[in-house]
């Protein structure tokens, strides 16, 4: 019984000596001031450019570029219409003018003579 008591003891002392070890470890933990924060990642421009440059220009040429072949062909289409119009408008005009100002055949054979210009 007597070594039963002594072992005991033996072990009461080593977890005594473990638990003052750790308590001295906490508490130097605790006394020790705070980390600062890590400063934040900054990732240089020209990474960010490469890595999703491709995938931007890919979007917009898949999504801008109809809206531009859309706007091409309105245009197109506008300016033929407004070009007839015109047209049109100016055959219309010189027939009218053509109309008032007497033929030079007339003229010449009216007097028997060319006009002079």
């Amino acid at each position: 019984m007597e070594q039963k008591q002594k072992e005991y003891m033996e072990r009461q002392e080593k977890h005594e000596r473990e638990m003052n070890a750790l308590t001295a470890a906490f508490a130097a933990h605790l006394a020790r001031p705070p980390s600062p924060p890590p400063s934040p990642l900054t990732v240089p421009p020209e990474y960010i450019l490469e890595s999703v440059g491709t995938p931007i220009m890919e979007s917009i040429l898949a999504n801008v570029q109809p809206m531009v072949d859309d706007l091409r062909k309105s245009m197109d289409e506008m300016l033929r219409t407004l070009k007839a119009e015109v047209y049109e408008m100016l055959c219309v005009e010189l027939s009218q003018r053509n109309q008032k100002v007497p033929n030079n055949n007339d003229a010449t054979s009216a007097t028997g003579q060319a006009v002079a210009h």
